[in-house]
């Protein structure tokens, strides 16, 4: 596959990996291909930064310091409990306080 062909196949273009064709979500979202992802060492929550240079757009990954395994335990969890269980404040409040 080459450069302007749909779909969303990872191929090689003159050096450089492309992944096809991406459609930007409502919410301004893409998905980055896996082989790209893995061929630029990105995981899970990586910190990423974008420019606009020469008419482009380039993201580049942040190097810094990585997630501890607890830290991207945390990072993965983080919002998991804040589904609505049909549950009030006080039925929550008295589960975690116990009958009193």
């Amino acid at each position: 596959m080459g450069r302007g062909n749909q779909g969303n196949a990872v191929d090689s273009y003159c050096g450089v990996l492309t992944g096809g064709v991406l459609r930007l979500t409502s919410k301004g979202q893409v998905t980055i291909p896996q082989k790209i992802r893995e061929k630029a060492g990105l995981k899970p929550y990586d910190e990423v930064e974008f420019e606009f240079e020469n008419n482009q757009i380039v993201m580049r990954p942040l190097r810094g310091k990585r997630l501890s395994v607890g830290e991207e335990a945390i990072a993965l969890l983080r919002g998991s409990a804040t589904a609505n269980l049909g549950m009030s404040t006080d039925d929550w409040m008295e589960i975690t306080r116990g009958e009193r």
